[in-house]
């Protein structure tokens, strides 16, 4: 993501090299600008303002979108984000984006003529939005008749994943056999600890079964990576010897 201002000669600054890991949603209620909505990531939230509540929606859509889409592909991105950005921001009126659409039926004649002129504009604006719609829709089922990650480098992919150190069971309880995967902290969980770890929301951490969904490329590069082990020993490094955060392991008849 990238932002700049009017000057055209101005080098855009980087906002975020990113976008899998980030978050879009509205302003915290406590904010007192209008049209402004948050991008949060692993380790910061930018604050953004939109010129209007239309915009600042159509921008919320564009990187929902995005985000959505690099997820599930990582074959030409930057076309398929440029694509994403133009066809959803391309829906607002830039000039006049609180503007209601229609004219008065009592105007007179340079009403009806600037109607006419808008019309005609909204018509060729729409051809133009359906064309780039329709494209977006073949890619999307271009990358569906080519899955990320077919059976047998599932497969192979797993069987790397439980050789790692610690692996072989659950990150947080040490549950035997964890079938859950935090795909942006690199462990792996069982059922129970998953649960937990997804009411903290997906900008803490991201699960993904290890038997139904499938990885991204650089998802599976970050997953042979880490492993419980590794992480644990950077999140516990300064905990005392002597004191253990364990939580238990779940039985049938445990409620967490």
């Amino acid at each position: 993501l990238y932002s700049h201002r009017s000057a055209e000669l101005e080098t855009p600054t980087v906002m975020e090299p990113d976008l899998k890991l980030c978050l879009v949603r509205p302003a915290p209620s406590n904010v007192e600008r209008a049209c402004c909505f948050e991008l949060v990531t692993p380790t910061k939230s930018h604050l953004l303002q939109a010129d209007s509540d239309t915009l600042c929606n159509a921008w919320m859509r564009a990187l929902q979108r995005t985000i959505h889409h690099l997820h599930e592909s990582d074959d030409s991105v930057i076309e398929s984000t440029k694509t994403l950005l133009q066809t959803t921001l391309a829906d607002c009126d830039w000039n006049n984006p609180d503007e209601s659409e229609g004219t008065s039926a009592n105007g007179n004649d340079n009403n009806m003529d600037t109607a006419k002129t808008t019309s005609d504009k909204h018509v060729k604006h729409q051809s133009h939005s359906s064309a780039q719609q329709n494209q977006h829709q073949q890619q999307q089922q271009q990358n569906i008749s080519l899955p990320s990650t077919s059976t047998k480098e599932k497969g192979s992919f797993l069987s790397e994943l439980r050789r790692i150190p610690g692996n072989d069971k659950c990150a947080d309880c040490g549950a035997d056999a964890p079938k859950w995967a935090s795909i942006n902290i690199g462990v792996l969980l069982c059922i129970e600890c998953c649960g937990i770890h997804r009411s903290f929301g997906v900008q803490i951490s991201k699960i993904r079964s290890l038997t139904m969904d499938s990885f991204e490329l650089e998802q599976r590069k970050l997953m042979l990576s880490l492993g419980n082990r590794l992480v644990n020993s950077i999140y516990l490094a300064y905990l005392p010897t002597d004191e253990s955060v364990m939580p238990p392991q779940a039985k049938p008849s445990s409620t967490r």
